[in-house]
């Protein structure tokens, strides 16, 4: 049986206009939910609403996975992560997507595409294809 308990109200950053929409963070942790998968990559990390959310799951659900979120842009993600002892399921890494994919341990069996670059429209496609080809069988 799964459980999922509303997190403590100051896991996460306020929600705003570049964060990922609320629902769509809940589908996505619902998956994690389903498919306790082990290894999860995220490109495009902001202030960590899906890194949270799925660590937080994860520890509720005592899941095995580890996340690691990407981002250029240091969102206050790990301070976060400290105060709710959610260390152990993420490691923020402070670099490109395209860095990490070269350096971290694979196979990934979930991933979460959400970064952009006003200069880059095809970044997004790029991470997905990069992705693509990490993923594991049934990933």
């Amino acid at each position: 049986m799964f459980r999922l308990s509303s997190p403590p109200d100051d896991l996460l950053a306020s929600w705003d206009g570049e964060a990922s929409d609320p629902r769509t963070v809940m589908c996505l942790v619902s998956l994690i939910l389903l498919l306790n998968p082990k290894m999860v990559f995220e490109s495009g990390t902001y202030k960590g609403h899906f890194a949270l959310l799925a660590a937080w799951t994860m520890k509720q659900n005592e899941f095995p996975g580890h996340i690691w979120p990407a981002d250029i842009e240091d969102g206050g993600v790990e301070e976060r992560l400290r105060d709710h002892e959610l260390g152990k399921y993420v490691t923020v890494y402070h670099g490109s997507y395209d860095d990490m994919i070269r350096e971290v341990i694979r196979p990934v069996n979930f991933a979460y595409v959400d970064a952009t670059d006003r200069s880059d429209p095809s970044l997004r496609l790029r991470h997905v294809e990069q992705t693509m080809n990490l993923m594991a069988p049934g990933g």
